[in-house]
């Protein structure tokens, strides 16, 4: 499952991390921050990942920039702000035990689960921290800039390889059946035709249900639907 948007849903922290990828572009092609953001909001439109944007259009190395952009778009302090300055917020609360009603779920049938995110696992284990969760209950956390994603990115189709090898590697078991929820359907793309993959999207409002090219993906409101 993904990090942002999936496990952690707070609104301000989605915000904050938006915020530092428009800074980022800014910074990097030399504009002003009204023309970054209408810029980013293409990017991700149009290919899924503001990083895979700019490698098409101008050419940017991703061995180089996915490391730069981690740094810059998730730094140590972000998320601990967040945390502070939300501290109260009962989002906190809904988030924590909807995850932990899952990690049980799973547990008790021995299902394994795993993050899958274009974060860095630095994030995402800090994220679980301030959530009150062991990143151990998870069975890998697989995220851009590690040793088996490693500077691929969703939606590229690599990217879904890698974590399929990895896995059946790790478990000994070819041909299995994978649930991914995402809250991009950029990233839910990739899968949707493939065997022995399913495709799960998280919309807390399902607006996308409507939508007849979608039949072939469950929508969740939240991660307890899936108990």
């Amino acid at each position: 499952m993904d990090m942002d948007g999936v496990i952690l849903r707070h609104p301000k922290a989605i915000t904050h991390v938006s915020r530092q990828c428009v800074h980022y572009v800014a910074q990097k092609l030399v504009i002003d921050h009204p023309s970054a953001y209408k810029l980013n909001k293409l990017l991700y439109q149009r290919f899924g990942h503001t990083l895979l944007g700019l490698e098409r259009l101008y050419d940017y190395d991703l061995e180089k920039t996915v490391p730069e952009f981690n740094d810059y778009v998730y730094p140590s302090y972000l998320l601990g702000h967040i945390v502070w300055t939300t501290k109260e917020d009962p989002i906190w609360t809904d988030m924590r035990k909807d995850l932990a009603v899952l990690l049980d779920a799973c547990d008790h049938q021995g299902i394994p689960v795993h993050v899958f995110s274009n974060a860095p696992e630095v994030w995402c284990r800090m994220a679980l921290s301030q959530m009150n969760v062991d990143p151990l209950r998870f069975g890998s956390i697989l995220s851009s800039g590690d040793a088996v994603v490693q500077c691929s990115l969703k939606p590229q189709k690599v990217v879904y390889k890698k974590v399929r090898k990895h896995l059946e590697t790790k478990y000994g078991v070819s041909d299995l059946d994978l649930y991914f929820i995402d809250d991009s359907f950029h990233n839910l793309v990739p899968v949707m035709d493939q065997p022995k993959w399913r495709a799960i999207h998280m919309d807390k409002d399902k607006l996308r249900t409507k939508n007849h090219y979608l039949t072939s993906i469950h929508t969740l409101r939240d991660l307890t639907e899936l108990i």
